[in-house]
């Protein structure tokens, strides 16, 4: 005889996201040894959503009535109907008998991708989309989010996000409401967002509400889970890239605790890629998190959220040679790697019943760092020295404040808010010629590049979601935006308009406009994220960079096993960066003398559709795209396919869970071919001449990935045993061209490449 407590805690919290939109949350924990009960299926509506390690499910619904049915193996199914208008804290005592041998796990999983009445937002649970397959890792939270069309990774098996024909700066990465720079590892092969602390991710790729700003392309929310749990939830896993351990508990009644930290390296990837690459660097990795909160009373709740994340890469060669009876030393020394530090602190006053108020302040410490030193020295008579330095790195370092009031109401939903960021941003590019330790190439001297710019960014917004009625939205904004480097101002107005109306019960219309600015930007001579990228700030004739987007969606749930969408986009841009042609920083040292503005233009039509039949998953997903480049000093003038230009993107997806504990996956990705320049011929003997930038686009790229899981449960927690196969039947596709004897040779970047991770969570 078993029984079945159902504790559930309503949190009916003013979201800062929309004002009649609550976070709803709730346990499910074994009554006689209080142990949650995982995979247990909650059902609202025609959503279902899946209770975590911790018995923990949470999901977003509009102010008013709503049944729950609560379905776990070998248990009756229950029944709530509630009503939740503020904020509730709601426990309900279930004590059901029922015989039985074993607990299985019965219901099914909602998997995949999901909107709600915040219609701009892409959201996912961890838990809802593991089985699908990547390299590396199957939680990696970044490379989830390129199953979304209109997103790819701008690289092979990178974690990075471009959208809509963007780059990887241009998004917004935010965690727990504060920015992130760098999510990422080893070049965005792995994110450096610890899975164990989100609870949910949000994803916008346009329409963005007025409170977020500072970017271009898109806005990635991760959220901690802050519910308050009578047990410890321990995580250990291990896989051929990362290992981590992470431990969430709550010491007491209004207090949660996480923290998380892993470690990892690609080393083991030497062998494969040495056969194209001889000097590829690899990195040693590791990233710390940790997320505090405690309700100080039933008015104001308090958090603190720490995120660091590093990557290193350091090698040091010498060798001797003796002429003519002369010593001569050379030495080599390589550095580089990424290192982002994050503290920040929030607060939430619950002013009244309809009213909130947050105030974040934090503070960022970002370095990008990627060098070679040579050194020569000869022992003569007197000690002679040539000295050759190559350096690029960038940092970032920030103070901000933001504070936001949100009031609820009937028909409107009011929010606005105030903000300031204090920067200082030091780019630093270039290659340094000493002789005897004299400074030869630069004529203004060394430090030249070498202070900080300072940058203050500050402005406020406002927003009000109309609800008509049941069927017509409007959520008009404006963001307003002064920039100054301490010697100009730019004052960014920022206009925002979405607007969504419910055909019918199934089919809802989307229609929204923004207008957006970036201050800091990352110039690039590769389709890869790497250490060798510049931030360089907003200043002087260096203008912030400027897009338009406009969108029409169509969203289609008729509450059967499939549900589908469809959005047609259109992006332009201005003052966006690159480098020139001829960039030469030993003729030009100063990196400012070595970019120009272009302008962008993107537009393109995505189509999603997901399918839930019993066991199995699908999800479609298709892009037709186009993104451009134009600039009068570059192509002469006339436009060019940008880096990142895929005109064709086509994902399938399957995952089919043979029972409660085994599943399988698979993903086929076929899109077209990366375009690059290549000189067009030889002139004046030996000189390369290139007629039109991005003269080339290889063949189509696909290739094909699966994924096998397999979860163990016991009396004391989960067992998961996961294998990965990235790129199944090895296709070898391009990732750049080499000259090699007066041939053309085409390099590839990764071959078939399987992964193991096994987790345990107790």
């Amino acid at each position: 005889m078993k029984k079945l407590i159902f504790i559930m805690l309503l949190l009916a919290v003013c979201s800062l996201i929309n004002g009649q939109r609550l976070r709803i949350e709730g346990f499910v924990l074994d009554a006689q040894t209080g142990i949650p009960l995982p995979d247990a299926v909650i059902k609202v509506d025609e959503d279902r959503y899946l209770t975590d390690i911790r018995g923990r499910f949470s999901f977003y619904h509009p102010a008013g009535s709503l049944t729950l049915h609560i379905k776990y193996g070998g248990y009756e199914e229950m029944k709530s109907d509630l009503t939740v208008r503020n904020d509730t804290t709601l426990m309900l005592y279930y004590d059901k008998l029922v015989s039985i041998e074993e607990i299985r796990v019965t219901g099914s999983r909602k998997p995949g991708f999901k909107r709600d009445s915040n219609i701009e937002i892409t959201g996912f649970a961890p838990a809802e989309v593991s089985f699908l397959p990547v390299i590396g890792s199957g939680e990696d939270l970044l490379k989830k989010i390129q199953y979304l069309p209109g997103v790819q990774s701008g690289g092979e098996g990178s974690a990075g996000l471009i959208v809509r024909g963007g780059q990887y700066d241009q998004n917004l990465f935010n965690l727990n409401g504060f920015p992130v720079y760098q999510p990422f590892h080893f070049s965005g092969l792995i994110s450096a967002i610890d899975p164990f602390m989100v609870s949910d991710v949000e994803v916008m790729k346009g329409g963005f509400p007025a409170r977020y700003g500072g970017k271009l392309s898109s806005v990635v929310n991760f959220n901690t889970d802050r519910s308050v749990s009578d047990t410890v939830l321990t995580s250990v896993s291990a896989g051929l890239l990362v290992s981590g351990v992470g431990v969430a508990f709550s010491p007491d009644s209004v207090t949660t605790v996480a923290v998380a930290g892993r470690i990892g390296t690609t080393k083991f990837l030497n062998k494969t890629l040495n056969r194209s690459f001889p000097d590829f660097p690899f990195f040693d990795f590791h990233d710390l998190n940790l997320y505090a909160s405690r309700t100080l009373n039933r008015n104001n709740d308090l958090s603190l959220t720490l995120y660091f994340n590093r990557d290193k890469l350091e090698k040091y060669t010498s060798y001797t040679e003796f002429d003519d009876d002369v010593e001569t030393l050379y030495e080599n020394r390589v550095i580089s790697g990424w290192k982002d530090m994050l503290a920040g602190i929030s607060w939430t006053n619950r002013a009244a019943a309809n009213k909130s108020i947050t105030t974040r302040l934090f503070f960022q410490d970002f370095l990008s760092e990627s060098g070679e030193e040579i050194h020569l020295t000869r022992y003569e008579e007197e000690i002679q020295t040539e000295d050759a330095i190559n350096t690029t790195s960038s940092r970032i370092k920030e103070l901000g404040f933001n504070s936001t009031v949100a009031i609820t109401g009937k028909v409107h939903n009011l929010e606005a808010g105030i903000f300031t960021n204090l920067r200082s941003v030091k780019p630093v590019i270039g290659t340094f010629l000493y002789t005897n330790g004299e400074l030869v190439n630069h004529p203004a001297g060394e430090n030249a590049s070498l202070e900080g710019i300072s940058q203050l960014e500050a402005g406020a917004y406002i927003e009000d979601r109309i609800t008509f009625n049941d069927r017509f939205t409007l959520r008009p904004g404006i963001r307003l935006t002064l920039l100054s480097d301490l010697k100009s101002v730019h004052c960014l107005p920022e206009p925002r308009l979405l607007a969504s109306f419910k055909v019918r019960e199934y089919l809802t219309l989307m229609g929204a406009y923004t207008l957006s600015s970036q201050s800091i930007h990352t110039v690039s001579s590769s389709n890869v994220m790497a250490v060798n990228d510049v931030w360089i700030p907003s200043y002087g004739n260096i203008k912030p960079s400027r897009t338009q987007q406009v969108e029409i969606a169509a969203f289609f749930n008729p509450g059967t096993f499939f549900r589908g969408e469809v959005n047609l986009f259109l992006k332009s841009s201005r003052d966006l960066y690159m480098y020139r042609e001829g960039a030469s920083f030993v003729l030009y040292p100063r990196w400012e003398d070595n970019i120009i503005p272009v302008t962008g233009l993107g537009y393109g039509a995505e189509f999603l559709l997901q399918a839930e039949l019993h066991k199995t998953y699908a999800l479609l997903t298709y892009t037709l795209s186009k993104t451009t480049r134009q600039s009068p000093e570059i192509n002469n003038g006339e436009r060019f396919d940008h880096k990142y230009d895929r005109p064709h993107d086509f994902r399938l997806s399957l995952g089919y869970k043979i029972n409660h504990k085994l599943s399988i996956s698979g993903s086929f990705v076929m899109q077209s071919g990366t375009v690059f320049s290549f000189y067009d011929r030889i002139i004046q003997g030996d000189l390369p001449f290139l007629e039109r930038i991005n003269n080339i686009r290889f063949p189509l790229y696909h290739r094909l990935d699966i994924g096998l899981e397999r979860k163990i449960y016991t009396k004391w927690g989960r067992k998961t045993f996961r294998v990965d196969i990235y790129n199944v039947y090895s296709k070898m596709n391009p990732w750049y061209l080499t000259l090699d004897n007066g041939e053309l040779k085409q390099v590839t970047l990764l071959p078939i490449i399987p992964s193991v991770s096994y987790k345990i969570e107790f």
